[in-house]
């Protein structure tokens, strides 16, 4: 593992570790709320699919610990792709009002266009990062990796333009199996 690489995967890491203390102070909240919330199946799926973006996130970078320089550009780059999970997960994630209740479905019809258009995003970068880096460097896998992307993103893309509760449930099935997917097949050991 090169230096360069710990010192740009440390900028990266603290973005994606906000989200995941953002979200599980959240998840506190709701279990708090308790009966004043109306949970819904398909947020609570978009919410773990913010989540394991994160996990997703961690576990890729790592495919690139052997690159020795980072241009300013490729950070940024990797920089937007974190900021991109980290904003979806800001915006699945409800304020949780201190007297009456909250409806999640209502929520996600809300807000579903903000975080799935922030998933959309940041695994498209991911895949422009993969293909990149496979081509520059060499970096096995990344093919692969990039195809499970598009299709993450294809499906998500279709969250984002139907609302109906049938497409929604199934875009958010569809995307937690792809990431699934990616972590299994595209990027199974960190060697």
């Amino acid at each position: 593992m090169t230096a360069a690489f710990q010192h740009m995967v440390t900028l990266l890491s603290f973005v994606l570790a906000l989200g995941i203390s953002h979200q599980l102070f959240t998840v506190v909240e709701l279990v708090r709320a308790g009966d004043r919330v109306k949970w819904s199946w398909v947020h609570g799926i978009w919410m773990f699919n913010c989540f394991i973006a994160v996990a997703t996130w961690w576990i890729g970078i790592y495919d690139f610990h052997n690159i020795a320089e980072w241009p300013v550009g490729s950070i940024l780059y990797n920089f937007a792709a974190v900021l991109g999970v980290f904003l979806a997960i800001a915006f699945v994630c409800p304020r949780i009002p201190a007297e009456g209740d909250l409806d999640l479905w209502e929520f996600h019809l809300a807000h579903c266009r903000q975080y799935i258009g922030f998933t959309v995003a940041n695994v498209l970068i991911g895949a422009g990062d993969a293909l990149y880096y496979g081509y520059a460097y060499g970096v096995a896998r990344q093919g692969l990796q990039t195809v499970i992307m598009v299709a993450l993103a294809l499906v998500a893309g279709i969250g984002l333009l139907h609302v109906g509760w049938r497409i929604q449930l199934w875009a958010a099935l569809g995307v937690t199996a792809i990431f699934f997917v990616f972590l299994f097949v595209g990027d199974p050991v960190l060697a």
